[in-house]
């Protein structure tokens, strides 16, 4: 098998022979490069291992072209008798007859003379084809290393989507990470599909198909059920913007048909194209009104309209000449006097996109969306698909811009792929991020389960969670699933299927593994959601029937402000202080620097110690007890508000402070934590801190942990030297002035009802200022007995835990509990 080393070889010797490519050809993959992954000049902070040499856009250039040449030859291959002899053969060849094998190798007609017909990569790979000698060298020494994948018939690579290992080799973790390259696990793809209740008579589509996993996991099970593959295929779509990506797609249909099929003629329906395009162009699909000329990689083309008769008719011929067979996808165009005889020059992604514009909805929807947050997405993308997030509604009244900071493209793709690509009736099935369901803001227009505001409505059937289980083999990201039908709508609760490990060793499946395997090693719990409030739109619980029952009577309103602790805009490593001793109002500190983003020298100095406070972090904070063990520069003061001293006060003031702070100036200067009216107050106070108001300075703090898997409370007061603790941005907190009604408050929210109840809203290890929102917390009243006795048991429990262990309180937070109970009955 190929080393790392190896491989980086590869990649380095191709990127240096790029610099010879044709102006216009560059150009054109810089372009689309640009438009799938973000911009390589500056977007895209990425390493290229190995290729430090070379410039971004060379590097995955040389990375797509290796990845393109690897799947298509290993598919090739898997047609013949012996199929690394045939690839060590092709490695033999001639200069001039490899440069023909090439050529016929990414056109498509070698696999058109196998009798598989569809493929063709619609990249301009001729800076291969036209090739020196010493990259025609390079390209053979290429087929023998992937030759040596095969062990006489069998594929040195698991599963029915192989290319998966392939990519992961070639392609940076960040760069597929930021880009949403999650490929679906076959075990997810074969559950979903029996989800979804798809059958081979049914037509199927994947709009952001990636790599081809559910596609062929629909082949192996129209196969297992005796269905005939020429017969299925042809009910089988799948569309993909990257088409390299789209190339191993091709490639592992081509493996499976070569495994299975006959020698009968099959065509592989996959389009290089982008699914959500459609919905951004079309400001009025009844009258075909475009809002914008029709663009493939971000170039303008020549048609304004894909529905334009010349273009539609161009594409469908160039479609039949590829070998594509769309009789259950394309309404055959109708041939007018305008378009008779005249057939416009298209190239292969033209065509695809076109096509791509008018596909007819399908009986059945199956995909995996990107998921790219919105700062990750590219900048020509954003302004592309812009009227698509107008058209369904997916921002906010308070514009745009602040939406898109909040969103994530797989909204915008799910919604499109129901609206155009699933008929009315049809059935689909979709992996989502759980926090779709979960988010206060971000989401809320997909949970409305409309197409658009007051629009089709979606019948949500029922929901798949994995809490625990990696699903994605490349990436820790939790996953959920939604089964749902298009034209009716949704009930609520809805039915949750919990996946969840039989055991609690080390154990997540591979991206290779079975359905059957992977039920072997997991069961499932029934639960169920709906949101908290009348409106759909609004967070998302999910508890089983018997605490949604009991957690019923919590959901209302409270008057309660959360906050989120003090943030240093990205320099902790400068005002996060270990005191090492204190002497005559000074305190000798050291700064830390261990865990800091940012690398700021370590110094020992001696500052005020009344400019530094207690901080307390997600980590130091427990169940009813806290600790703070390391301080905080704080250059603020409660007469200022939110803003710090003043530079003249605070020399007078903390003169050793300041003087520090002066040494660190530019490092504090260049803080990009800071965003819009944040940025003035930083270039008028450079060592300002975030996130410090009147609610800073509150006596009483009833404070959580924003990373947690559990809903833990606590009150944060003063430390043991009676300087005011404060908490960190990793805390969110609620500010008190009265210490009864603050305990009073943690004993209601710390109650084993309260609990489940926030718990059953988060996701993904974060619990914000909005999560207790829709929790009924009733205002403290010192009249009344059961308040008083849960504050004074309460604060009781943190006065015994700064002493004792926590088995010593076991018995007062039962009757707090008990307390609770009785206050929401």
């Amino acid at each position: 098998m190929q080393t790392t080393n190896q491989l980086n070889d590869q990649l380095l010797r191709l990127a240096q022979h790029i610099a010879g490519i044709d102006t216009a050809i560059l150009e054109s993959w810089k372009s689309r490069i640009d438009l799938c992954y973000g911009a390589m000049d500056g977007q895209r902070a990425v390493t290229f291992a190995g290729l430090e040499q070379v410039d971004a856009h060379s590097a995955v250039i040389a990375m797509e072209s290796l990845f393109f040449l690897q799947t298509n030859l290993i598919a090739l291959s898997a047609f013949h008798r012996t199929p690394d002899a045939f690839l060590r053969e092709v490695s033999g060849l001639t200069n001039e007859r490899l440069r023909h094998f090439l050529v016929e190798l990414e056109d498509g007609t070698l696999f058109k003379n196998l009798g598989v017909s569809g493929f063709g990569s619609g990249c301009k790979f001729d800076w291969l084809f036209d090739a020196s000698s010493s990259l025609c060298d390079l390209l053979k020494e290429i087929i023998v290393s992937v030759s040596l994948r095969w062990d006489e018939h069998n594929l040195l690579l698991e599963g029915d989507d192989p290319f998966q290992a392939l990519q992961h080799q070639l392609f940076p973790a960040n760069l597929c990470h930021v880009t949403g390259q999650f490929f679906t696990p076959e075990w997810l793809a074969e559950l979903l599909l029996l989800d979804a209740g798809w059958n081979p008579s049914q037509t199927l589509v994947d709009p952001f198909c990636g790599s081809g996993v559910f596609i062929v996991k629909a082949l192996r099970q129209a196969v297992d059920n005796q269905a005939s593959i020429d017969e299925i295929l042809p009910r089988i779509l799948g569309v993909e913007l990257n088409p390299i990506t789209a190339a191993a797609c091709r490639a592992n249909i081509a493996l499976f048909l070569a495994q299975h099929a006959s020698e009968a003629k099959y065509c592989i329906n996959i389009l290089a194209a982008d699914s959500v395009l459609p919905s951004a162009l079309d400001a009025d699909r009844a009258n075909c009104l475009w809002a914008a000329p029709l663009a493939v990689d971000g170039i303008t083309t020549t048609f304004e309209s894909p529905y334009d008769d010349i273009a539609l008719y161009s594409a469908h011929a160039y479609a039949n000449a590829a070998g594509l067979n769309l009789s259950h996808w394309i309404s055959p165009p109708t041939s007018h006097g305008n378009t008779s005889g005249q057939l416009a020059a298209l190239t292969r992604r033209e065509a695809d996109q076109i096509l791509t514009c008018n596909i007819l909805p399908a009986d059945v929807l199956v995909t995996n969306p990107p998921w790219v947050g919105w700062e990750y997405m590219s900048r020509p993308y954003r302004e592309i698909t812009a009227p698509a997030w107008k058209r369904y509604d997916l921002f906010n009244s308070k514009g745009l811009e602040a939406s898109f900071l909040k969103e994530d493209l797989s909204n915008l793709a799910i919604v499109t792929a129901w609206d155009r690509y699933l008929r009315l009736g049809g059935s689909s099935a979709v992996v989502i991020r759980p926090s779709t369901m979960h988010s206060e803001v971000a989401s809320s227009t997909v949970r409305r389960l409309t197409i658009t505001d007051g629009g089709i409505p979606l019948k949500l059937k029922s929901i798949r969670t994995f809490p625990g289980i990696s699903v994605f083999e490349s990436a820790k990201t939790n996953t959920a699933a939604w089964i749902l039908e298009k034209g009716e709508p949704t009930e609520f609760p809805v039915a949750v299927l919990e996946m969840q490990k039989r055991d609690r060793r080390r154990w997540s499946p591979e991206s290779s593994s079975s359905l059957l395997e992977v039920r072997s090693k997991t069961t499932e719990i029934d639960r169920l959601a709906k949101p908290t409030t009348a409106d759909s739109k609004s967070r998302w619980m999910i508890a089983s029937r018997e605490d949604m029952t009991a957690m019923k009577r919590l959901a209302g309103e409270n008057e309660l402000q959360p906050r989120m602790g003090v943030f240093t805009g990205g320099a902790n490593a400068v005002f996060y202080m270990q005191e090492l001793e204190q002497l005559n109002g000074l305190s000798l500190c050291e700064n830390i620097v261990e865990r800091a983003k940012r690398k700021v020298e370590q110094v020992q100095v001696k500052l005020e110690t009344d400019s530094l406070r207690p901080v307390v972090r997600g980590r130091d904070l427990k169940m009813w007890e806290y600790s703070s063990e390391v301080g905080l520069l704080f250059p603020h003061d409660q007469s200022t508000g939110m803003y710090p001293l003043d530079e003249q006060e605070l020399s007078s003031r903390y003169p050793q402070a300041h003087k520090y702070l002066r040494s660190m100036k530019k490092v504090l200067s260049n803080r990009k934590g800071f965003a819009g009216w944040e940025k003035n107050l930083l270039n008028k106070y450079f060592y300002t801190l975030q996130r410090v108001g009147p609610y800073t300075f509150a006596p009483y703090k009833v404070c959580w942990r924003y990373i947690a898997s559990e809903f833990i409370v606590c009150v944060v007061d003063t430390s043991d030297d009676g300087r005011l603790a404060i908490p960190n941005d990793k805390v969110m907190f609620v500010p008190f002035e009265s210490r009864d009604e603050a305990f009073f408050v943690a004993g209601v929210l710390s109650a084993s009802l309260a609990r489940r109840y926030v718990n059953s809203l988060i996701e993904s290890r974060q619990i914000s200022t909005k999560v207790i929102k829709t929790l009924q917390v009733p205002v403290f009243d010192k009249a009344q007995e059961a308040h008083c006795n849960i504050s004074r048991l309460c604060r009781e429990g943190h006065e015994i835990l700064r002493e004792s262990s926590s088995a010593c309180v076991a018995g007062l937070r039962e009757a707090v509990d008990e307390l609770v109970e009785q206050l929401y009955e």
